[in-house]
């Protein structure tokens, strides 16, 4: 119904309501992403973050939002963390996300294209192989991956200096 301040409002009073389930953040913070304001939306998904810190989507999605805020060392460590996982400072254990078909494939493009822009190609490369190689159906995923390698070997990328393109609508990570 296009009420975006009343349904942040509501989605912050869920939040109020049961402050150990992050969801209604994520919900939050892809209202803000959908309106193109990242920075808020990152706020919101850093404090998801914070209630689920095992979830590796929450942390895919920040790091998506980092991305789209220009915050690209912020970005990788995000994105790395939800994609190869890792254990946090707490002792918290992140499972890396497998990469199949849905909407897991955003996050490795975004993460191969935030290491590229950081002239980090020797680690983005692989990335995009790995796109190539595993969701070969996915035709976004393909031409990410393509415009990925393309900007890491000089090449210039059609959409717009290596910026990931149609990021589908699944792209609010289920809690």
């Amino acid at each position: 119904m296009e009420e975006s301040d009343l349904a942040v409002e509501e989605l912050l009073y869920a939040y109020t309501l049961n402050p150990k389930d992050g969801a209604p953040l994520i919900e939050a913070a892809s209202v803000y992403a959908r309106e193109g304001q990242f920075g808020k939306a990152a706020q919101h998904a850093e404090q998801a973050v914070k209630t689920d810190p095992a979830n590796p989507r929450w942390h895919a999605f920040l790091g998506v939002m980092y991305y789209r805020n220009t915050e690209l060392d912020k970005a990788i460590q995000e994105l790395d963390l939800a994609i190869r996982g890792g254990t946090l400072e707490d002792g918290t254990v992140v499972a890396g996300l497998l990469l199949e078909y849905g909407s897991v494939p955003q996050y490795y493009w975004f993460y191969g294209f935030a290491l590229a822009k950081n002239n980090r190609c020797t680690e983005a490369m692989p990335v995009f192989e790995a796109l190539l190689r595993g969701v070969p159906e996915d035709e976004t995923a393909v031409f990410n991956a393509n415009e990925g390698m393309a900007l890491c070997l000089g090449g210039t990328p059609t959409p717009g200096e290596g910026t990931p393109t149609a990021v589908p609508e699944e792209a609010t990570p289920t809690p």
